[in-house]
């Protein structure tokens, strides 16, 4: 009868032991890289969700504002309002709203996003102290209009540039972000 010698089962033991630590350092750098995928995930949805509450609550701000400031001009133009209270008091609600929620777009925003929400403010800005500084009857209509179409074309490319990058179509193809933009003067 032959026998074993003695390195060839420790051999093996040792082998066996090194396949079985080998598979778990395997095992935990493969979680280690699954928690990580995870953990990047998470976080790109988070920011996706802060960009997307943040875009919306632009949208709705500025929207309510050109719901006030819309009858006011079309009254403007036939000469024929004096402003209210309860109209000075919407159009101030309506500024105070849109300008609460700057603080979250200044955060998640691209600068492209902040130059086009700056625009947009500081046009409908412009327009509510036109209308509201002497009364809308004696507003300038031209500076009205411009202020308003500056408004309007400002929303319509800052809605299509949040759209795209949230990952959904433009709204308005005239002013999809691949247009080029007008140079005001």
């Amino acid at each position: 009868m032959t026998q074993v010698p003695l390195w060839v089962p420790v051999a093996v033991g040792l082998l066996g032991f090194l396949g079985v630590l080998g598979a778990q350092f395997i095992a935990a750098w493969r979680e280690d890289r699954r928690w990580n995928r995870e953990k990047s995930r998470d976080e790109d949805n988070k920011r996706f969700d802060a960009r997307r509450t943040a875009y919306a609550e632009v949208i709705g701000a500025l929207e309510s504002w050109d719901w006030v400031l819309h009858p006011i001009k079309d009254k403007a133009r036939g000469k024929d309002l004096e402003i209210g209270e309860p109209e000075l008091v919407d159009l101030r609600t309506a500024w105070i709203e849109a300008k609460n929620v700057l603080g979250p777009i200044n955060l998640v925003a691209t600068t492209e996003i902040r130059d086009l929400l700056r625009t947009a403010m500081i046009a409908r800005s412009r327009l509510s102290r036109e209308l509201t500084a002497d009364g809308p009857e004696n507003a300038r209509l031209e500076l009205v209009e411009k202020h308003w179409a500056q408004a309007q074309d400002a929303y319509a490319r800052l809605r299509n540039v949040m759209r795209r990058d949230l990952g959904f179509e433009p709204v308005d193809p005239q002013h999809s972000p691949a247009q080029p933009r007008q140079v005001e003067r």
